[in-house]
């Protein structure tokens, strides 16, 4: 697998944004650069994937979910 993994990089990261793109007249790379800057995406500000991103992304449980210290979280009737 790491050697797959390593193929697919090497393709996307380093053969396919290197390479010109006859339609746009220039690199993958730097086409995608350009289009960040002009729709403004490159002046956003990143987004912390802490605790507090985790919890308030969490999708709504039906029934309701309960945290138990001793044993976990307790969803549906099941930990």
């Amino acid at each position: 697998m790491s050697d797959l993994f390593e193929a697919i990089e090497t393709y996307c990261f380093e053969l396919f944004n290197n390479r010109v793109n006859a339609d746009v007249g220039k690199r993958q790379a730097d086409a995608f650069k350009e289009l960040m800057h002009r729709h403004g995406i490159d002046q956003l500000e990143g987004v912390s994937f802490d605790n507090d991103f985790l919890i308030q992304t969490m999708p709504e449980v039906e029934g309701g979910a309960r945290v138990q210290k001793t044993c976990g979280v307790k969803v549906r009737g099941d930990y």
